[in-house]
């Protein structure tokens, strides 16, 4: 009996030491930086990191660098679409350190290859001259009912939004379920997403990083990694969030470089 007491005395305490714990690492906030590389020490762009406390993220860049807050009770996450996760504690690692994910095998059980032209609007032409596959009705003859060319058609959340299925059954299976239209629709969302990441470009760019901040040559080199690795907005992000979302970053660079000075 006296043993059971001890192990529910032991069970209370655990869960209030830990929160004591957390609470008092909340306060040591720190900057933590490293590579990520394969097993053969090639780095690995475009990789997230992710902490899992705070769920908090960042991306390494083309070297295989990244920079991300952590606590000392945090724990991050690697994450590569090519290789294995990786979970490990910072504060277990010193700052510069590389830390090496695996590669995972998918297996495919068919490909094929197209030949899609050299440029968008051969990719387009080649989408658009595609046959369609004929359905069972129209092997047996049967009558087809098609979809009426509507005016607003390229406009995705019309024609997918349950009212129109209510109003126009025929045309909302037709412009949902027909191959071809799928394809057209594809071809638009991509040639839209091609107009706004020009915008994005237009902003977030070199010279204009560089005029908004006053920085050229090798710190502005670093200041560009910083931000690529912190940035938040992306091609849907208006001007003015992209800019604003700069200055952001900026001030935070800034005061991060103080921090290290000191």
């Amino acid at each position: 009996m006296h043993s059971f007491r001890k192990f529910l005395l032991l069970l209370i305490f655990i869960p209030v030491s830990c929160h004591y714990s957390y609470g008092q690492e909340t306060d040591s906030l720190q900057i933590f930086r490293g590579i990520i590389c394969d097993k053969k020490d090639t780095p690995l762009p475009y990789s997230h990191i992710i902490n899992l406390n705070s769920g908090r993220g960042s991306t390494s860049s083309i070297n295989g660098m990244f920079v991300i807050q952590v606590n000392k009770s945090d724990s991050l996450l690697f994450r590569n679409i090519s290789c294995q996760d990786l979970i490990i504690c910072p504060y277990n690692f010193s700052n510069g350190d590389t830390f090496h994910l695996e590669f995972k095998l998918y297996s495919i059980n068919e490909v094929k290859i197209f030949e899609w032209g050299s440029s968008y609007e051969d990719f387009k032409a080649k989408i658009l001259s595609m046959p369609v596959t004929e359905s069972l009705g129209q092997k047996l003859g049967l009558p087809q009912q098609k979809g009426n060319v509507l005016p607003n058609y390229k406009n995705v959340d019309v024609l997918k939004n349950p009212i129109f299925a209510i109003t126009n059954p025929i045309d909302f299976l037709y412009f949902n379920l027909n191959k071809k239209q799928q394809s057209i629709q594809k071809v638009i969302e991509l040639q839209n997403n091609e107009e706004l990441l020009d915008r994005f470009e237009s902003v977030y760019n070199r010279r204009s990083i560089g005029s908004l901040t006053g920085l050229s040559g090798e710190p502005l080199d670093t200041f560009l990694i910083f931000l690529n690795l912190n940035f938040k907005c992306d091609f849907r992000c208006s001007e003015i969030q992209i800019v604003s979302e700069i200055f952001k970053q900026w001030a935070f660079y800034k005061l991060t470089k103080d921090i290290e000075l000191k």
